[in-house]
Formats: C-alpha cells, structure tokens, sequence
C-alpha cells in the first residue's frame, strides 16, 4: 500500500486578517430563487396554453415540475436564514 502524504492549508496561509471563502458555501439568496421558480411556472402555464400538439401535458408538466422544486429550495432557504 503507498501511503499518501497530504498536505493541508493551515491558518498561516491567511494574511493581514483577510478570511478564506470556499467556493459552494454561500447560500443563494430565496428570493433569486423565488424569481426563478415563478419563471419555471409561468412558463409551464405557457407551455399548456400556447401548444397545441397532443404532447403539451408533457413539457408542461415537466416545467411545473422544476418551478416546485425551486419553490421548495426558496422556503428552505428562507427559513435557514430566519
């Protein structure tokens, strides 16, 4: 077995007070998240009002679908921050 020589960054590599942010840790801000959920929405009702092939339920659902899960990403990090 090779044995693995890891080295990891200590706090002498923060200067002058400055502090080190790790990319992924800042949480999205819900309303951005709001906004993007009400655009997915609105354009499944687009979607189910403006096509008129047989398979409209298909993207629209899909559309739908996505908008919730964004809706449901706003109100976690709504209340993460509350």
């Amino acid at each position: 077995m090779r044995s693995s020589n890891r080295s990891t960054a200590t706090s002498s590599s923060l200067q002058d007070g400055v502090t080190a942010y790790q990319v992924g840790r800042r949480r999205t801000d819900p309303r951005f998240l709001a906004v993007v959920a009400v655009a997915w929405l609105a354009a499944g009702v687009a979607m189910l009002l403006m096509l008129h092939a047989g398979w409209r339920l298909v993207p629209a659902v899909f559309s739908f679908g996505v908008g919730l899960l964004y809706l449901r990403g706003a109100a976690g990090s709504f209340l993460r921050r509350s």
